[in-house]
């Protein structure tokens, strides 16, 4: 199996959510939220602030049920229950541990139907999973921010829920911590096998942790897929700009759907249903724009490539990599700003001098193209 892959299973979904909406007096927060999760995924809630992604995961833990749809776990409807009866555990971005009351006891305070020895087990199960056997005895005060995150973890794992939820759990953490934590997390959710929905803005942290993602905007849906379906196969401008950084081309388009860059006919690329009043835009990642050396008069399509004349305008030495700012040999085009990313091992561009004005070719492999219309792909 692929690491991080879900194999394939024919039970019945864990999670299923349908036209899921939630209104605030005349403010819609969410609108027509589907979503079917499997059993032992790890989906992200991927957005800016404000994009619905707490309200949606506060509305599948109970704490603010719906005003519209469903939410069903493990084939019940379980859209009005209270968070208190449903199978599911939680870990909020502020930990929300008690302060007065040790490692321990924070860990078994929802073991409390258990018999001591049943209990004893559970606290010892827990210890060893986050690794802080020695800390028992501590109290938070005591601890880092992210051992105190494994605390919570811990406490929310603790009752053995079907379903976790994650609010930006690695936020209040600074970026190695988050990093440690962040593999450590994943490692946890692979080993239990557990069901988990998670919330952040932070890209990185949906693609590293992932096996798909829901992309919100403004209360709406953009785009569920896999990490690698959304950063290769962006369903719209707003997702391909928000995972990762892009290229953008503005274009125009002829009655026939031909297109043109500024004063180039794009030869071999095409809009199809044309439409009046269609803004179409091509996009490519920086880590694809390819440079090499030579002038061009226009553009070409040569081996696969779509081939642009350019000049660099700046570049940055970054260690493993060089950013280097481009624009385009075209009047028309000027304060068109591009971005390539240069492995600096392969010595970019044949280890010549980067500075500002030296002519290059531009590549563009085709494949690696994605064209939109009106924000959505073409």
């Amino acid at each position: 199996m692929i690491p991080g892959s879900v194999a394939a299973n024919t039970a019945p979904a864990h999670l299923v959510l349908s036209g899921v909406g939630h209104r605030f007096g005349s403010f819609t927060a969410l609108a027509g939220v589907d979503l079917t999760v499997q059993r032992g995924e790890f989906v992200t809630l991927l957005g800016p602030s404000g994009s619905g992604k707490t309200t949606l995961l506060r509305a599948i833990a109970g704490l603010a049920p719906p005003t519209e749809g469903s939410i069903r776990q493990d084939g019940a409807d379980v859209t009005a229950v209270p968070v208190e009866r449903r199978d599911v555990g939680i870990v909020f971005q502020s930990y929300a541990l008690f302060p007065t009351l040790s490692v321990a006891d924070n860990i078994t305070y929802g073991l409390r139907g258990l018999s001591r020895a049943a209990r004893r087990d559970r606290l010892d199960a827990m210890l060893t999973l986050i690794g802080l056997t020695a800390h028992a005895g501590k109290y938070p005060g005591q601890l880092s921010g992210g051992q105190q995150q494994r605390v919570a973890l811990a406490r929310a794992l603790a009752p053995g829920p079907g379903l976790l939820l994650l609010d930006e759990p690695l936020s209040a953490l600074d970026a190695e911590v988050r990093r440690d934590l962040r593999g450590e997390l994943r490692r946890l959710q692979r080993q239990l096998g557990i069901t988990t929905l998670m919330v952040t803005h932070d890209q990185e942290e949906a693609l590293t942790l992932s096996n798909r993602i829901m992309v919100l905007n403004q209360g709406r849906v953009e785009q569920v897929g896999s990490p690698v379906d959304l950063y290769d196969r962006p369903a719209s401008l707003f997702v391909a700009g928000f995972i990762g950084a892009e290229n953008r081309l503005p274009l125009t388009s002829g009655p026939d759907g031909s297109l043109r860059l500024g004063p180039w006919p794009l030869p071999g690329l095409e809009l199809g249903n044309n439409q009046p009043g269609q803004a179409p835009v091509l996009c490519l990642r920086p880590e694809w724009l390819g440079l090499e050396d030579g002038g061009l008069d226009g553009p070409l399509i040569e081996d696969g490539h779509l081939c642009l004349p350019g000049r660099v305008t700046d570049s940055e030495y970054r260690g493993a990599q060089i950013m280097v700012q481009l624009a385009l040999d075209a009047p028309e085009l000027a304060g068109l700003s591009l971005t390539s990313l240069q492995p600096a091992w392969a010595g970019a561009v044949a280890g010549g001098d980067l500075a500002p004005g030296r002519r290059l070719q531009l590549r563009l492999p085709l494949g690696r193209l994605r064209l939109f219309a009106d924000g959505v792909a073409a």
